[in-house]
């Protein structure tokens, strides 16, 4: 009888490990938005900007969160779900309107962007799935993203600084 309720347990523990609730799928969407729109103003900026030290900052965005977009792309298909192919319409509408600058006037709405909204946006993102997220691999993916994401807000303010004291 025991091998029975040892079985019985496996195949639910394995069946909810699968299920996302409702509010864990729309975080881990809103996460693979974040790190799309990160990817793709990197990849912006590694065309159109003018310093060296910006463009720096882009290529390690696009890095890591490159890396970051395919753990986390693992982790949907563990949990048959689908992740959205684009950034949210707020954030293609910054990339529209990065898009159009250009030289020292596209460094540093940039690095404005990604020292201030994208990031602290990002990090509230991961501190909520943190303390609130029911799946325990969502939760420690976030727990282990969120160092990366506090080392990038240290590295976009002392871009910023260092464009501020060249120009």
């Amino acid at each position: 009888a025991s091998s029975t309720t040892t079985t019985i347990t496996t195949e639910s523990a394995g069946a909810s490990e699968i299920r996302l609730s409702q509010s864990d799928e729309r975080m881990l969407k809103q996460l693979a938005q974040a790190h799309l729109s990160e990817i793709n103003l990197g990849k912006l900026a590694q065309d159109k900007a003018q310093s060296d030290e910006v463009k720096s900052f882009a290529k390690k965005m696009v890095d890591d969160y490159t890396k970051a977009q395919d753990e986390l792309r693992q982790l949907a298909q563990s949990k048959s779900i689908a992740l959205p192919a684009e950034p949210d319409r707020q954030q293609q509408s910054v990339e529209k309107k990065l898009a159009a600058l250009s030289g020292e006037k596209f460094d540093r709405q940039y690095m404005q962007h990604e020292g201030t909204r994208a990031h602290r946006e990002t990090y509230r993102l991961l501190e909520r799935i943190t303390s609130k997220a029911e799946d325990a691999e969502l939760k420690s993916y976030a727990g282990k993203i969120i160092g990366t994401v506090e080392s990038h807000q240290q590295m976009a303010t002392d871009t910023r600084k260092n464009l501020k004291s060249t120009s």
